[in-house]
């Protein structure tokens, strides 16, 4: 099988300062259809088995019905490091990438469809439990709104399957 290479792909990415590394902290959108989530080196499971266990239940979440992004796999891929156009090569998740808005900006821009959202928020992650997961760290920042696709959970490092 052909291994699947990503480009660097500038224009929706947000460029981040290296004294502070929060690259490490945020998903990158590498191609139309790709994000990234790198591998986070200032956490207390700078692992590998980190990503693996993300990947993993993002993958049984998927699998089980839960509305998450549809996982790919563990890549190297090629990030920005910051404003000065270098870049680092680093392990992420790749992911499917989700267009829309966070339910906390939202809430905060008084958006007019963030009571549907939060409305879908709330039977998602019922949705989740109902299926067997514990979806802890799971709120407003973790939450996209798609206006055609509906409400995706993100960010299931924390998450437990019972």
């Amino acid at each position: 099988m052909a291994r699947k290479t990503f480009p660097i792909y500038p224009q929706n990415m947000t460029p981040v300062n290296v004294d502070s590394f929060p690259i490490f902290r945020r998903v990158f959108r590498i191609s139309e259809e790709y994000a990234a989530k790198p591998l986070n080196i200032l956490s207390h499971n700078n692992s590998i088995s980190a990503l693996e266990y993300e990947l993993r239940i993002l993958r049984l979440a998927y699998q089980a019905g839960v509305h998450v992004p549809r996982p790919d796999r563990i890549y190297q891929v090629t990030l920005p490091l910051h404003n000065e156009g270098e870049n680092i090569n680093t392990l992420a998740l790749v992911m499917e990438y989700i267009e829309g808005l966070r339910l906390i900006e939202m809430l905060e821009s008084r958006h007019p469809q963030y009571d549907t959202a939060s409305a879908a928020f709330d039977a998602e992650k019922q949705n989740a439990l109902d299926l067997g997961f514990e979806p802890n760290d799971c709120h407003h920042h973790n939450a996209i709104w798609n206006r055609e696709r509906g409400l995706y959970l993100i960010d299931l490092r924390e998450w437990r399957k019972k």
